[in-house]
C-alpha cells in the first residue's frame, strides 16, 4: 500500500513536471517562434491540418506559402501552443526516425518530442451543397471546431482597424473559405464534424462585424449559436459553444441567451479605455458608449458566473495593469484570457517594431492569473483553452 501511493505521488510529480516543462516550452515558441529543418518541412504533409491563413499572419513572409501547421502540440501534456515560423528564431524543429523534435540551437538543449495535429476527420468530406466541411469549420486548439462565418470586418472597411491585426494585410486568404456563410450550411458543416471527430469539447464561433447595426449583427450570431446548440443537443453531443461577438447597443438583446448553455466572450483587448481607443479605433467607438461592467455583469446575469470571457493583449500594457484587470474581471465571474501580443507583417505593431513579452514576462503573468482563477473557481480551458494564450494552462490547478 506504502509502495502504491509513492508510485502515484511520483508519477504526480512527474506529470506535473512535464506540464510546466512544456508551459516554460510553450512560452518560448509565442515569444520568438521557431524553424523547421528541411527534414520536419518534408515531413509536413497532407496528413496534417495546414495553416490557411483566414485571420492572422504571425510568420515571417517567406513562409506565407508554405505548407506549415497551425499548432503545435508537446505531447506528454497536450499542451498546445501557435506555430510562429521565425526565420531568426533559436528554436529548431527536426524530424529524426519518425518523430518531430525541438530544440534550442544557440544552447544546444535536449531535444523534446513535440507533434502537429493531424488533419481532422471531417475534411474532406461534403455536405449536401457540394462544398466541403472545412470551407465552414475547422480545428482549433486540439480540442475546439472554429466556426468564421464572416471573415470580413466593419473597422478594417473603415480604415480603424485594430493596430495589431492583420485582416488587411492579409489578402491571401484561400478561396474556399466561405465569407457570408449560410446557416442551413455551416450546421450541416457542424454535424458532420462532432460525428466524425469526437475530440471536439467546443464549438468556437467568432466573426468580424458585418453592420453598423451591432443589434442586428448580435442578433445574427446569438441565433447562429442558438441554432448550433440545439443541433448538438439533438445529436445528443455533450459540446460546450462559446460565442466571441461584438456586443449589441441594446443590451436587453443579451436576454435572448438565457437558458441557452451558450458562454460569451467579448473581446476588449486592453484593460484601459484610453489605450483601447488607441489600438482599437473602431472597436472602441461602442465600449466607450456602453459602461464595459454594466454590459459584463449583464453577461454574467443572463449566460452564468465563469461562462463569460474576454481577451486582453499582454505586451500593449504594462503586465502589473493586465493582471489588476484580470482581478477586477473575476470578481465579477469573468475569465480574463490574456493572449500574446503577436506581431504580424504588414500591421501597425509590426511597423513600430513593438516586442513580444519574454518568456519569463510570459510566465510570470500567467502564474499569477492562475492564482487568480483560483481564488474566484474560474476555469476557461474548455470554453476556451487558447495557442496563444496561457489560459488552459492557467485554469490548472498545478502551479
Amino acid at each position: 500500500m506504502v509502495i502504491t501511493i509513492l508510485n502515484l505521488a511520483m508519477n504526480m510529480e512527474n506529470q506535473m513536471s512535464d506540464f510546466l516543462s512544456d508551459i516554460r516550452m510553450k512560452a518560448l515558441v509565442l515569444h520568438q517562434g521557431f524553424r523547421m529543418t528541411d527534414s520536419a518541412q518534408n515531413a509536413i504533409g497532407s496528413g496534417y491540418l495546414l495553416k490557411r491563413r483566414v485571420y492572422s499572419n504571425y510568420d515571417d513572409s517567406n513562409f506565407l506559402l508554405e505548407a506549415v501547421p497551425p499548432e503545435i502540440v508537446f505531447p506528454k501534456s497536450g499542451i498546445v501552443a501557435t506555430a510562429i515560423l521565425k526565420n531568426s528564431s533559436p528554436l529548431v524543429v527536426d524530424y529524426q526516425e519518425g518523430r518531430f523534435l525541438i530544440y534550442n540551437e544557440e544552447t544546444d538543449s535536449e531535444k523534446t518530442e513535440v507533434n502537429f495535429l493531424k488533419r481532422p476527420p471531417f475534411y474532406g468530406k461534403r455536405i449536401s451543397n457540394g462544398n466541403p466541411v472545412e470551407s465552414y469549420v475547422t480545428k482549433l486548439f486540439g480540442h475546439s471546431l472554429g466556426i468564421f462565418a464572416k471573415t470580413g470586418c466593419l473597422f478594417a472597411r473603415q480604415g480603424k482597424v485594430c493596430k495589431f491585426c492583420s485582416i488587411s494585410a492579409n489578402q491571401g486568404r484561400p478561396k474556399d473559405i466561405c465569407r457570408n456563410a449560410d446557416v442551413s450550411a455551416i450546421l450541416e458543416a457542424v454535424e458532420k464534424a462532432v460525428i466524425l471527430d469526437d475530440s471536439i469539447n467546443d464549438v468556437f464561433i467568432s466573426g468580424g462585424v458585418g453592420t453598423d447595426d451591432f443589434d442586428e449583427n448580435f442578433v445574427f450570431y446569438s441565433d447562429l449559436a442558438i441554432a448550433i446548440k440545439e443541433k448538438l443537443i439533438s445529436l445528443e453531443k455533450s459540446v460546450e459553444v462559446t460565442l466571441n461577438t461584438y456586443p449589441p447597443r441594446d443590451l436587453k438583446l443579451i436576454d435572448r441567451l438565457e437558458n441557452t448553455g451558450i458562454a460569451v466572450m467579448i473581446s476588449l483587448e486592453t484593460v484601459d479605455d484610453e489605450m483601447r481607443s488607441f489600438i482599437c479605433p473602431g472597436k472602441s467607438e461602442l465600449f466607450s458608449e456602453i459602461v464595459v461592467d454594466n454590459l459584463l455583469k449583464k453577461l454574467v446575469s443572463v449566460v452564468g458566473y465563469g461562462r463569460v470571457l474576454t481577451f486582453l493583449i499582454q505586451g500593449i500594457e504594462d503586465d502589473r495593469v493586465i493582471l489588476k484587470g484580470v482581478e477586477r474581471l473575476a470578481k465579477m465571474g469573468v475569465c480574463a484570457v490574456v493572449h500574446i501580443l503577436h506581431v504580424d507583417p504588414g500591421t501597425w505593431v509590426s511597423e513600430q517594431n513593438m516586442s513580444v513579452p519574454d518568456p519569463d514576462r510570459i510566465l510570470a503573468v500567467a502564474r499569477e492569473a492562475s492564482r487568480i482563477y483560483r481564488k474566484y473557481s474560474l476555469n476557461s480551458a474548455v470554453l476556451y483553452g487558447g495557442r496563444s494564450s496561457l489560459d488552459g494552462e492557467y485554469s490548472e490547478q498545478v502551479w
